[in-house]
């Protein structure tokens, strides 16, 4: 089911299949944009973890479970203020 689930996102175009409206492809622009950064982000807070600890610890991880939640929130906010204004500076939304 994954398998098929990446292989039809691969294959459609998400972008030219929602360009009939203008705010849902603004959605799935942020979104896409958003989960990117997040996956760069999630993936560099794993190999710190894994590069410090030789032996699995549940306090440390409960540690960085913490510190990377604060960090996603406040990433949340900070990038979609500035893909917001990324968007809006190139004529993306109508005000």
């Amino acid at each position: 089911m994954t398998y098929l689930t990446f292989f039809i996102l691969e294959k459609i175009n998400i972008f030219k299949a929602l360009s009939f409206s203008k705010s849902l492809s603004s959605l799935v622009a942020l979104s896409f944009s958003q989960i990117n950064i997040f996956r760069r982000s999630f993936s560099d807070f794993w190999m710190g973890l894994k590069s410090r600890q030789a032996v699995f610890s549940y306090t440390d991880w409960l540690k960085s479970v913490k510190s990377a939640v604060f960090f996603f929130l406040n990433k949340t906010l900070h990038s979609s203020r500035d893909i917001s204004a990324g968007m809006k500076s190139r004529g993306f939304f109508d005000d």
